[in-house]
């Protein structure tokens, strides 16, 4: 199981916001070369307290009966992270992603920030699908509407 750990990436100390993002930004960059994970999959959402972090670690672990499947935090928060200890499903942090370059996972799902900024677009751009949970309501659904609409200009 890969190691985990949140704010220590062995530049002397914790890292600014801005240096995590960037840090993140690189390595999903390098990540682009996941072509032997089959499906990469990004949960990803406008906003907080919708399940994306429940949804990636259930859905992984459902899968994980019948295929090679592990989870990427990206999310600052770490929800992944804390799950971690009742998982039996590999979960990477951001800093840790170059390792899936050797690896023959069948399904990767990422979990990204509730923000439609710099990590979740790179996320994408790895992905070849994505979910994005929802709650039922009105304003939801117009936020859904501009969420597809970055999304089709990040894809492009």
């Amino acid at each position: 199981m890969p190691e985990h750990g949140h704010g220590h990436h062995g530049h002397g100390g914790q890292m600014t916001p801005e240096q995590q993002r960037q840090m993140i930004a690189q390595e999903l960059r390098l990540a682009k070369n996941l072509s032997q994970i089959k499906h990469k999959i990004v949960v990803m959402s406008g906003k907080g307290g919708v399940g994306k972090s429940t949804l990636a670690f259930n859905l992984a672990a459902n899968i994980r009966e019948s295929a090679k499947v592990c989870l990427v935090d990206l999310d600052e928060q770490g929800s992944l992270l804390n799950i971690k200890k009742a998982s039996e499903v590999p979960i990477y942090e951001a800093s840790k992603l170059g390792e899936l370059l050797k690896s023959d996972y069948d399904f990767i799902f990422i979990d990204c920030p509730p923000s439609l900024g710099l990590i979740t677009a790179n996320a994408l751009t790895v992905a070849d699908s994505f979910i994005v949970p929802i709650q039922c309501e009105y304003y939801a659904l117009e936020g859904l509407s501009q969420l597809m609409s970055t999304v089709r200009r990040i894809k492009r």
